[in-house]
């Protein structure tokens, strides 16, 4: 099922028309003159506004819509090749499928996300998805791998922010259980 973003299609017509200003990097577009560019620009501001939606489904604790927008999301950064955009939408949709109890869909999704972000060098990125990896293994009662997991992700590149003290409290939930 596509879900309908209201004007989202009147707001990226308006920009590949030329009527609203567009920017990449820093640098004003012209659709006019550079029309691979802008339509380009205009699908991956498509993209990123679908997933922010997703993020906003979720949060409402509506996972099926979140999964219908990331898969949609999921099919535009394809189409464009960007592969930042797939590992974050495969990585979403991993951690809805997960949190909704698909546990093969949430697998297949996250592996393929720590694919890209192994590829490309994104310890952030890498963090997050093997903290929903780790919850993965121990929604599937395999605790000792949850917590291997857990200690990759410090060991290797130590996460900032909220993904360090999320991977933290894992890994202390982890040990009284392991």
């Amino acid at each position: 099922m596509k879900i309908q973003i209201p004007g989202i299609d009147d707001f990226i017509d308006e920009i590949t028309a030329g009527n609203a200003e567009l920017r990449v990097g820093g640098r004003l577009i012209d659709p006019q003159v550079e029309p691979d560019v802008a339509a380009r620009a205009a699908l991956r501001l498509q993209a990123s506004l679908i997933a922010n939606y997703a993020k906003q489904a979720r949060l409402k604790r509506q996972p099926t819509v979140a999964i219908d927008l990331l898969l949609q999301s999921l099919h535009i950064e394809t189409l464009l090749e960007n592969e930042s955009g797939i590992a974050d939408d495969l990585g979403n949709l991993g951690a809805v499928y997960l949190e909704v109890g698909e546990l093969d869909k949430a697998e297949a999704c996250l592996k393929h996300s720590l694919e890209f972000r192994q590829k490309l060098a994104d310890p952030e990125g890498l963090a997050i998805d093997r903290y929903w990896w780790a919850h993965l293994q121990i929604k599937r009662k395999r605790l000792p791998e949850a917590l291997a997991v857990i200690r990759q992700a410090l060991g290797e590149a130590p996460p900032r922010g909220s993904a360090s003290s999320s991977l933290r409290e894992l890994e202390v939930w982890l040990n009284k259980r392991v």
